[in-house]
């Protein structure tokens, strides 16, 4: 086997971390703006995100987040302000206040619970995992519904779940709703990306063809 294609396997965490795993939710689909949400073991709806506009316009984007069907957060998307967020019972405030991504919107992006800090940390495949910043153990994970070998364009297909150990279960609400933003913003950041890159491309050959044209 070619060292260089590493199957990215989301069952295989550390063994200590799966034998403290309480709580695995599994999401219908990892397109993160609507989609529901099992506990595993259950075929019951626990979770929803729905994406909700005000008449029929793109203006006051709302993602809400309900629990049993009670609404317990909601996002405000605002174009030319910080994204605003409000949890069920609590104020209004900034998502970038929440949910705090290093410089430049990279990773790793943290929230803050009884003074203690936790971040999310990308990997291969986009596996996502959710850190203490003090002692840097592992507490909870996300694995997208496409699992990717290395570097190359093999893909095993799987569903997308949110793995919660026992000091992210007591915080489930905090974990999954951080989960969902940052999955959103890494999604969102890739469409610039093959944006970007798709223009580039496409320069070069329009630049290519005049060459040759002029030859």
């Amino acid at each position: 086997m070619d060292s260089q294609v590493t199957l990215v396997d989301p069952d295989i965490p550390s063994r200590s971390l799966l034998d403290d795993v309480c709580t695995v939710l599994d999401l219908e689909r990892d397109v993160i703006t609507s989609t529901v949400i099992t506990m595993r073991g259950s075929s019951d709806t626990r979770y929803k995100v729905q994406t909700k506009t005000r008449g029929f316009s793109r203006l006051g984007v709302r993602l809400v987040i309900s629990e049993n069907d009670n609404v317990i957060a909601t996002i405000h998307r605002r174009d030319m302000f910080p994204d605003k967020i409000s949890f069920e019972g609590s104020t209004t405030i900034n998502v970038n206040k929440w949910l705090r991504w290093s410089k430049g919107s990279s990773f790793p992006a943290s929230i803050e619970d009884w003074g203690q800090r936790f971040a999310w940390h990308v990997g291969p495949g986009e596996r996502l995992a959710l850190r203490s910043e003090s002692n840097n153990t592992e507490i909870a994970w996300f694995n997208p519904s496409r699992l990717r070998f290395g570097n190359t364009s093999s893909e095993s297909g799987s569903q997308a779940y949110l793995a919660l150990a026992a000091p992210a279960e007591v915080m489930r609400t905090k974990v999954l709703v951080s989960c969902i933003l940052v999955v959103q913003k890494m999604r969102a950041n890739q469409r610039i990306w093959n944006t970007a890159a798709e223009s580039t491309t496409w320069t070069g050959f329009s630049a290519m063809m005049g060459t040759l044209g002029g030859v």
